[in-house]
């Protein structure tokens, strides 16, 4: 059997790039039973040069890309569940010729509706553990920096209506409070949150660090967590049903590939 994914990403910049053309590799060097028949974008050619870079990415691939511009949509209107669910209808149709097994939200800066989630089985890449924290990637480090954590991590999750609160398929836990983070954080001592994002915003070297330190093995993450679907596809009738049993943890076998 195999498992046909459409792909959804806003396609922001490197990191979107980077998840996508590693999946592609790792499927055909693999040759694992994957096929990508489309990708999604919620921006348009022109929108972005982060996207529209992307976008060339996509096309080198052979992929089918389909667009949809969820600022041009929602430009004249109010976000609330009612316009969601319209913008949705729009995505849906607009995947009417293709019949995906699996949605990958990779970089997909949307929350989206329970219309959606009912009519696609929807994974995402959040990047933090299970246990949180909730937000962009953006809002994760600084809340990781607040709390003065002391591992990060990233989630392959099933996507549902609350945004970041689908259950957690596989995971990957790193420590950021090894001996190379220490004097990262040494440098920060005595400063407020407020004070860093202020004076060095992403910039940060701590910040930076943490970033680096999970963007370096996110890819593998989609990789292996999709190696696993493949490998035991039944988990696609699991996730459909909401009868998903604990996650599993990649860690080992992420950690032996950086």
């Amino acid at each position: 059997m195999t498992i046909k994914i459409a792909w959804f990403s806003t396609g922001s910049g490197f990191g979107s790039r980077n998840l996508l053309e590693a999946t592609y590799s790792s499927i055909t060097q693999d040759n694992l039973s994957l096929d990508i028949e489309c990708v999604f974008s919620n921006r348009e050619a022109g929108e972005h040069s982060g996207s529209d870079q992307f976008f060339s990415l996509v096309h080198s691939l052979n992929i089918p890309l389909l667009t949809h511009s969820s600022n041009r949509f929602y430009a004249s209107k109010e976000k609330n569940k009612e316009t969601r669910t319209r913008f949705d209808q729009g995505v849906i149709k607009k995947l009417s010729a293709f019949s995906p097994d699996l949605v990958i939200f990779a970089g997909y800066k949307l929350i989206v509706s329970k219309e959606l989630c009912d009519y696609f089985t929807i994974i995402n890449l959040h990047p933090a553990l299970p246990s949180g924290p909730t937000g962009t990637w953006q809002d994760v480090i600084w809340q990781l920096i607040q709390s003065k954590s002391t591992h990060t991590g990233a989630t392959i999750h099933q996507v549902t209506e609350y945004l970041d609160q689908g259950p957690p398929i596989t995971y990957f836990k790193i420590p950021i409070h090894t001996d190379s983070f220490a004097p990262l954080w040494k440098e920060i001592d005595g400063k407020t949150i407020e004070d860093i994002r202020l004076h060095d915003g992403e910039d940060n070297a701590l910040f930076k660090a943490i970033r680096e330190s999970g963007l370096k093995r996110e890819g593998h993450l989609i990789v292996e967590s999709l190696r696993y679907i493949a490998k035991n596809p039944t988990i696609l009738t699991t996730l459909a049903n909401g009868n998903l049993a604990k996650p599993i943890s990649l860690t080992e076998v992420i950690e032996s590939m950086v």
